[in-house]
């Protein structure tokens, strides 16, 4: 009884290191991608700076050949004709239906389902013990 219980705790340890190295990972894993996102939001800062820099410098190339009307009036229409471009790419984008074939939840989640279903099976299981013969009188 002593071995067992004692095999019994060193299981339950085991599986609770397993655990926190899963969650030492996850938490790993989740500081990258959060170093990641910011590294991202800061480069869409500086290609919207850009951005706006080479508007800018665009203009004011155009002063002496448009005049000052004229200028930003070709600086906008390039602009507009940016954003329908863009804005018909994205409506496009959308409309069109994703080629996922299956990828329903239930599909997804029915390995997990089947080993949760063999654990409790196979951990049902328990030895019985055997009873000491009785004296026939």
């Amino acid at each position: 009884m002593a071995g067992k219980g004692a095999a019994s705790l060193l299981l339950t340890l085991t599986q609770a290191l397993s655990y926190g190295r899963i969650f030492e990972r996850w938490k790993k894993k989740a500081r990258l991608v959060s170093v990641a996102a910011c590294l991202a939001a800061i480069a869409l800062v500086a290609g919207l700076a850009a951005l706006g820099c080479a508007v800018a410098a665009l203009w004011i190339y155009l002063i002496p050949y448009a005049g000052p009307v004229g200028a930003p009036v070709i600086v906008a229409g390039i602009l507009l004709a940016l954003c329908v471009i863009l804005s018909a790419a994205s409506y496009f984008t959308a409309r069109r239906k994703p080629n996922v074939a299956g990828a329903d939840f239930a599909t997804a989640i029915q390995p997990l389902i089947d080993a949760v279903l063999a654990g409790f099976t196979l951990g049902s299981r328990t030895r019985k013990s055997r009873s000491p013969p009785k004296d026939k009188k």
